[in-house]
Order: structure tokens, then C-alpha cells, then sequence
């Protein structure tokens, strides 16, 4: 909203773009995730500087080794750097509530692993939701951060039968392809695609045009992965002596995005879950009032 707030004020229009989001977004977005990795370590109302120590120890290592991991392997900007510490920061601290979480049922119930992290999400399922959609948010600033700070771009010419590397991936020219008919004529460059000697099939970037329309509409072919997506994008059509240019790029941890869109959804719909509470002793003969043993939850 701050450009309709300068407009307002000072009767100025202001336009803003990518870098202009890069650099508000980064600053709100790693001081998010420092709150959502320390906030569920705090305890409600007091606290000490011990119960802070003890609490804080374990995520904060885990948050300085992935900071030393990331720069080990090549991260560089500030903000990327702080991302990924912080995420580890954030995760550790979400393991750790969950996992003091179970061990209190499971010394309270002596019940196994499984059916103490099941009862522990029914008595609490606000807390345990909010830190799922918690998870989800972390993947999702991870993948943001990897996406846009160590994206692969190249156009590489090609003849039949040439091939590119580009970050891994060579990309290999089969040739092109033309389908036609009465609503539009495509133009498909037939390419394979292998990484580490290991085919991972044949893919199509193609450009169409349509009757009346002055330019072609490129659509691109596409790759995905858990850890990289390779987008493949026909830039010009095959010439005379056919050849061929293709945008080729390389972007890490793109699904995560979604990964991190269905945590967020999957913890909502984990918080709306209804309370399952311990039952109402009676007092008289000091036993609950249900006599379904499987009713029976000690909320930690």
C-alpha cells in the first residue's frame, strides 16, 4: 500500500516492480520467521533467564550449523543466509515442542509414539495446527529464497543432434515438430533431456500462432522436482539450416512453494478440529464419568 500512501500524501505517483518487493518483502519476511521460530518457545505471562536458556539452546545451535552449512555450500546474500538459519532456528523449535509433547503423554500414558502424537494433536489442536501452517510457512520462505537467489538462466543455439549442459542438465536437440490446423499452427522443438547420464525423457517447448494474431505464443515444457525444476522455453523456431535457440532454466526448490501451500492448509484445517478433553472425574467414586478407556486424554 505504499504507493497509494505516497500518492495520497504527497500528491505523487509512484510505480514499484521486483526490486522494490525484494526489498521490502525480505526484511518483514526473515523478521516473521525469527518470531515464529522464538515465539512458541516462550512461556505464557513470566519466565527466567534459564527456562529462556534451556529453550532457545537446541534451536539456536541447530540454526548457527544450517548458517555455516549454507555458506559452506556457496549461499552469499545476507538475506538468503538468514533464511535458511532461521528456518533451521524455526524447525528445531517446532520439533521440540512436539517432541517434549509426546514424551510427557507417553511417561503420563505409557502409550506408543504414534497413538501419544495422535492424542496430543486431539487435546491441543490449535497449538499443533498453528505449528504445521508454522512448517509450511518456513518451506515456502526456503523455496522462495533458493528460487530467486540461485536461479539458472542460459539460451543456448542448437542444431540437430547438439547438445547444452546448463546446471547439471544437458539438454539434447531432436528436432522440430509442426502441427497444424484450422485454429492454430504450433511449432514443438523436440528435446531430451538426461542429468548424470540418466535419461529423464524427451520434452517439448513449442511456439503457436494463430490466424489473424501478428505474434506467437510460446509454451513452455517443464520438469518438476523436490529439489530443482528445469523450465525448457523455444525462443525462435527452427531456421533453414535447422537450428534452434531454447531458453533453458534451472530454478531449485520451486515445488516446495505448493508443499508449503498444503502444510498451511493442512495445519488450518488441523486447528479447527474440535477439543477432545479429559472427562469430568466423579468425585464419588473418584473415576471418570465415561467408561470408554478411549476417551480418557490428558491434555500436556
Amino acid at each position: 500500500v505504499f504507493p497509494l500512501l505516497a500518492e495520497a500524501l504527497q500528491d505523487r505517483t509512484l510505480s514499484v516492480g521486483e526490486p522494490y518487493f525484494e526489498r521490502m518483502g525480505a526484511p518483514i519476511g526473515i523478521a516473521l520467521l525469527f518470531l515464529m521460530a522464538v515465539g512458541p518457545l516462550l512461556p505464557w505471562r513470566a519466565t527466567s533467564g534459564a527456562v529462556m536458556r534451556d529453550r532457545l539452546l537446541i534451536p539456536a545451535w541447530v540454526g548457527g550449523i544450517t548458517l555455516a552449512v549454507a555458506v559452506a555450500f556457496g549461499a552469499r546474500g545476507v538475506s538468503q543466509v538468514l533464511t535458511f538459519a532461521l528456518a533451521g532456528f524455526a524447525l528445531a523449535s517446532i520439533a521440540r515442542t512436539v517432541a517434549i509433547g509426546i514424551g510427557a503423554r507417553r511417561r503420563a500414558n505409557r502409550e506408543s509414539i504414534p497413538v501419544a502424537g495422535v492424542r496430543m494433536v486431539r487435546g491441543n489442536p490449535r497449538l499443533y495446527g498453528g505449528l504445521l501452517v508454522h512448517v509450511g510457512v518456513v518451506s515456502i520462505a526456503v523455496a522462495i529464497a533458493a528460487s530467486s537467489g540461485y536461479t539458472t538462466k542460459r539460451e543456448v543455439e542448437l542444431a540437430r543432434g547438439e547438445s547444452a549442459t546448463v546446471r547439471g542438465f544437458t539438454v539434447t536437440y531432436l528436432g522440430p515438430e509442426l502441427e497444424q490446423s484450422d485454429q492454430k499452427t504450433t511449432v514443438k522443438a523436440r528435446v531430451a533431456v538426461s542429468r548424470g547420464g540418466d535419461s529423464l525423457g524427451t520434452y517439448a517447448p513449442s511456439i503457436s500462432s494463430y490466424p489473424g494474431f501478428g505474434s506467437g505464443i510460446g509454451t513452455p515444457s517443464v520438469r518438476t522436482g523436490l529439489v530443482r525444476d528445469l523450465y525448457l522455453t523455444l525462443i525462435s523456431s527452427p531456421t533453414a539450416d535447422a537450428r534452434v535457440t531454447l531458453g533453458v532454466q534451472v530454478n531449485p526448490m520451486v515445488l516446495w512453494l505448493w508443499i508449503g501451500g498444503l502444510l498451511m492448509a493442512l495445519g488450518t484445517a488441523v486447528a479447527l478440529l474440535p477439543v477432545k478433553r479429559a472427562p469430568v472425574l466423579d468425585r464419588a467414586h473418584d473415576e471418570p464419568a465415561t467408561a470408554d478407556p478411549d476417551l480418557v486424554e490428558v491434555t500436556t
